[in-house]
């Protein structure tokens, strides 16, 4: 049933983390929170080099963000971050209120597909479809956005 939560017993943080992903989107509030995210990278000469550090972002469900920023930035690590195929230095970042930390490689997943659009610097897709409309459209391919 729509909105229902199963909460069940002995299954930790990983299953309550899992469990707040099934809620209804509705519901969910902040979708993505990005919580004190430092984004480090190792420069040629193994120095670490910050490329975002103490990054606070909330992002309500059910619209469409857009991150916009000079070369350089950092909006492509932020975004690598957001939607977990990039860890962070450090912070939390939570979908949902999921800590993503403690979600297994399948559930990450399958919230993706389910509940997520994103379209990297590269583009893919339509190449006549501005990058809203590539989004939506891989939001769509799954049948499961909305």
């Amino acid at each position: 049933m729509k909105g229902l939560l199963l909460r069940r017993r002995g299954r930790g943080a990983a299953g309550a983390a899992a469990d707040a992903l099934r809620r209804d989107p509705a519901e969910a509030a902040p979708a993505i929170e990005l919580e004190a995210v430092t984004i480090s990278d190792a420069e040629a000469d193994g120095a670490q080099r910050s490329i975002v550090e103490g990054f606070d972002l909330s992002l309500a469900p059910g619209q469409i963000h857009c991150l916009a920023g000079r070369s350089g930035s950092g909006k492509t690590s932020v975004l690598r971050v957001a939607t977990a195929t990039q860890a962070p230095s450090s912070g939390a970042v939570r979908w949902a209120g999921a800590d993503v930390a403690q979600l297994s490689p399948d559930e990450l997943a399958s919230h993706r597909r389910r509940r997520m659009g994103y379209v990297d610097q590269g583009g893919y897709g339509d190449p006549g479809a501005d990058g809203p409309g590539q989004c939506a459209d891989s939001c769509d391919a799954g049948g499961h956005y909305g």
